[in-house]
């Protein structure tokens, strides 16, 4: 595929990153799928596109290039258009009979909301800062309490990320005492 070609359909805000790949010394194969990734295609699309049987290298590699988000912006950017273009299509139908008949408002209903669910989902997601985890843990705890019931729970907080975790701690002193 000409370069030309080949940077037509990423995705502006993958552009960078598919650079990076291009000047990795990573397979043809490889930079096959993830230029489908930097396109907006999934994950599993991208690498079976290629040949590979499962996913995981792919992804692997996406996040290493700085193109997993990018996919997920320009799926949910897609999603909002599908849903747009449903809710439109909906609306123009309901006021024109004879275009009722072609695809039920039943099945436009089904793709919008698909559609809006995979938004809401990503919206939720994206915004979310755990607090809906902690009160769902503190009223568990209040029913546990009122029923009387002994209980102990312990819950260790992990960072999403854990090579961006910044993690300080004192310097301990390991050198045997003299004499010893």
């Amino acid at each position: 595929m000409p370069e030309n070609e080949e940077t037509a359909l990423i995705v502006p805000e993958a552009e960078e990153g598919w650079a990076k790949v291009q000047a990795s010394a990573l397979g043809d194969r490889m930079k096959r799928a993830l230029y489908r990734v930097a396109c907006g295609d999934e994950f599993r699309v991208a690498s079976k596109s290629v040949g590979y049987t499962g996913h995981q290298d792919v992804y692997r590699y996406a996040i290493r290039f700085g193109l997993v988000d990018i996919r997920t912006t320009a799926i949910i950017n897609k999603d909002r258009r599908i849903a747009d273009l449903a809710g439109a299509e909906i609306e123009v139908r309901l006021l024109d009979e004879k275009q009722l008949k072609e695809i039920s408002i039943q099945q436009l209903g089904v793709i919008k909301g698909i559609s809006t669910d995979k938004i809401l989902a990503h919206d939720k997601a994206s915004t979310d800062d755990g607090g809906d985890y902690i009160s769902a843990l503190e009223a568990m705890a209040a029913r546990v309490v009122e029923s009387g019931v002994e209980m102990e729970l312990k819950v260790s907080i992990k960072p999403a990320a854990p090579q961006a975790a910044v993690i300080e701690a004192e310097t301990i002193d390991v050198t045997p005492p003299k004499g010893a």
